[in-house]
């Protein structure tokens, strides 16, 4: 069970200390949009969030 903690707390290496809440909002800001435009989800048949977004806005009009 030690080792199942360690693991979780280790897999958070990549987190961001950030110095002001500017610059978190600038990083979140930047995967926010990363995200939306680049990510490819199975759940929305491979296409990015946005891109799906966009289809169910021009379906719903």
């Amino acid at each position: 069970m030690v080792g199942e903690a360690d693991s979780l707390v280790t897999g958070y290496d990549d987190l961001n200390d950030f110095e002001t809440l500017e610059e978190a909002r600038e990083v979140i800001g930047a995967f926010i949009e990363r995200y939306n435009r680049g990510w490819l989800l199975q759940r929305h048949g491979y296409l990015t969030p946005a891109r799906a977004r966009e289809k169910l806005s021009r379906r719903a009009a």
